[in-house]
């Protein structure tokens, strides 16, 4: 994904010397075509936001389930066996992340 948005950054324009070559020799403006770097730049933001979001809430349900020792051995039984001042701490510091 950031390898994509590096590349639409470096290649937005073409030609590519649009970007600081606005006027040609007789000074008037150069025809070029260029994505709408605005709309790009909000979806960059977008993406950013929703990966951000994805990580954060990711390890939050293996705080909340209570292990449960009756299953079989072999279930993916995945808890923290943790007091919830614990719990309400590391949720805290999951969330520095959004800030």
């Amino acid at each position: 994904m950031c390898f994509t948005f590096t590349v639409v950054t470096i290649f937005h324009c073409v030609p590519i010397d649009r970007i600081w070559n606005l006027f040609d020799a007789t000074g008037a403006l150069r025809p070029n075509t260029c994505v709408n770097y605005y709309a790009f730049q909000m979806s960059v933001a977008a993406c950013s936001i929703a990966a951000d979001t994805f990580i954060w809430i990711l390890p939050l349900p293996m705080l909340f389930r209570e292990l449960d020792f009756v299953e079989p051995p072999m279930t993916n039984n995945i808890g923290m066996r943790i007091a919830w001042q614990q719990k309400v701490a590391m949720i805290f510091t999951f969330s520095l992340g959004a800030v």
